[in-house]
């Protein structure tokens, strides 16, 4: 069994992948309760903006809300594993 794993260093260079973001000193990440999902957060010319990853049924999804556009990617367990955000469960 595998699960999900990240801290903010981890998370902030995948969403970098995606989206261009602030320092990550100005950015703040969550662990959703009694889940493995996760946030990060920060601000954009006022703007809130957000990046919420979480896993399922062998696929991981990460959404990317902007403002007032999102989108969603759907991540391999390979790309997240070479990362090192997957980890195995006995």
């Amino acid at each position: 069994m595998l699960r999900l794993k990240a801290n903010k260093t981890a998370l902030y260079r995948l969403v970098s992948g995606y989206e261009t973001l602030p320092p990550m000193r100005r950015t703040e990440f969550v662990k959703a309760h009694r889940q493995p999902a996760f946030y990060l957060k920060w601000w954009d010319r006022g703007t809130p903006c957000y990046a919420y990853i979480s896993a399922s049924l062998g696929k991981a999804v990460l959404l990317i809300a902007h403002g007032p556009a999102s989108y969603t990617r759907v991540l391999s367990i390979d790309d997240l594993r070479s990362r090192g955000m997957v980890e195995g469960v006995p």
